[in-house]
C-alpha cells in the first residue's frame, strides 16, 4: 500500500470515530411520558444513582434551611457545598452521556448555584439574601421536575443485533 492510500484510511477511520463518540456523547433516549414531561430513559441502576443524587439535593436543601432558622451559617455552607461541583464531579461518565442536553446543562447550573450559595454564606451575605438564592435553587428544581421524568429503559442491559 502506497502512504497516501494508509493517511487517507487513518483520517477516514479517524472522522467515523469521532462522529460515533459526538452521537453517543449528544445523543439522549428519551421519549414523551404520559403526563407529557419528557422521560429520560435510563437503566434501572442508573436511574436509582440519578435518584440518589436527588435525594442528596434534597439533603442539602434541608440543611440550609435548617442552618437557616438556627442561623447557623457552618451548617449552611456545608449543606450547601455538598450538593455543588463536588457533587458533580463524582458522576458516572457513561450515564452524563446518556442524558440530555438541557438536563445536564440544568443539572451543572444547579450544582454551580449550590457553591454560590456556599461562598455567599462565606462572604457574609444576610440571611434574607441566603434566602433568596435557596429559592431560587428550588425554583430550578422545581423547573426540571416540570420538564422531565425518569423512566427504565426497557432496552438497557438488553444485546441489540
Amino acid at each position: 500500500m502506497n502512504t497516501r492510500l494508509i493517511s487517507f484510511s487513518a483520517v477516514g477511520l479517524w472522522l467515523v470515530t469521532a462522529l460515533v463518540g459526538g452521537l453517543y456523547l449528544f445523543r439522549d433516549r428519551t421519549r414523551e411520558s404520559s403526563d407529557h414531561r419528557r422521560e429520560i430513559l435510563l437503566a434501572e441502576t442508573e436511574r436509582n444513582l440519578v435518584l440518589a443524587e436527588m435525594r442528596g439535593i434534597i439533603g442539602s436543601l434541608d440543611g440550609v434551611l435548617q442552618g437557616l432558622t438556627k442561623s447557623d451559617r457552618k451548617q449552611i455552607e456545608k449543606s450547601a457545598r455538598a450538593s455543588g461541583m463536588v457533587m458533580a464531579s463524582e458522576e458516572n461518565a457513561g450515564l452524563i452521556a446518556k442524558l440530555p442536553m438541557e438536563f445536564k446543562q440544568m443539572g451543572l447550573g444547579l450544582h454551580r448555584e449550590f457553591d454560590s450559595l456556599a461562598d455567599a454564606v462565606k462572604a457574609g451575605e444576610s440571611p434574607q439574601q441566603l434566602l433568596e438564592r435557596t429559592s431560587k435553587l428550588t425554583s430550578r428544581c422545581n423547573g426540571c421536575h416540570q420538564v422531565y421524568r425518569l423512566g427504565v429503559d426497557p432496552l438497557a442491559g438488553k444485546v441489540k443485533p
